[in-house]
C-alpha cells in the first residue's frame, strides 16, 4: 500500500507518495474552500532549459496563485529532507525517475565535476596533420 504524505503549505490539497506522485485535491468547489472528495493524478512533464532539465509540475496555492515546483524538491519537503544548500541528484540519472529511493543529496562541487565528467565537450581530441600524422 502508497503511503501519500501533504505537501507541505498547500493545505492538503496536494499529496505525493514515495514513488514521486503527486495527486490533487482541487476540485469544482475549490475556488471556494470546498475540497474535493476524490482526487486526481497532477502529471509533471520535463522542463528543458539552457543547462539541464528537471521534471516540473504547477501547483496552485491556496490563495490561487499558481506556483512551478521541481517535483524531486515537492519530495524532500513532504518527506522533511533539509536541502540547505545542497542539489537533489538523481542516482540512475533518470529526471522523470523521482521516486524517494532514487534521490540524493549532492554539493554544487560534485554535481559540477560529475556533469564535465559526462559533458560532450570534454571528448578528447587529436591533432591530425595534412601529411595524414597524428
Amino acid at each position: 500500500m502508497t503511503e501519500w504524505r501533504d505537501i507541505p503549505s498547500y493545505d492538503g490539497y496536494y499529496q505525493i507518495n514515495d514513488m514521486g506522485e503527486i495527486r490533487s485535491f482541487y476540485g469544482l468547489g475549490s475556488l471556494h474552500g470546498l475540497k474535493a472528495k476524490t482526487p486526481h493524478s497532477v502529471k509533471p512533464y520535463i522542463e528543458q532549459s539552457k543547462y539541464k532539465k528537471a521534471a516540473v509540475v504547477w501547483l496552485r496555492k491556496p490563495n490561487g496563485e499558481r506556483i512551478k515546483r521541481k517535483v524531486a524538491h515537492v519530495m524532500c519537503e513532504a518527506y522533511g529532507i533539509d536541502r540547505k544548500g545542497l542539489c537533489v541528484i538523481h542516482k540512475n540519472g533518470i529526471i522523470s525517475d523521482n521516486s524517494l529511493y532514487n534521490l540524493a543529496l549532492a554539493s554544487k562541487n560534485y554535481v559540477a565535476m560529475m556533469t564535465l565528467k559526462t559533458s560532450t565537450s570534454c571528448i578528447p581530441v587529436e591533432r591530425v596533420y595534412l601529411n595524414g600524422k597524428v
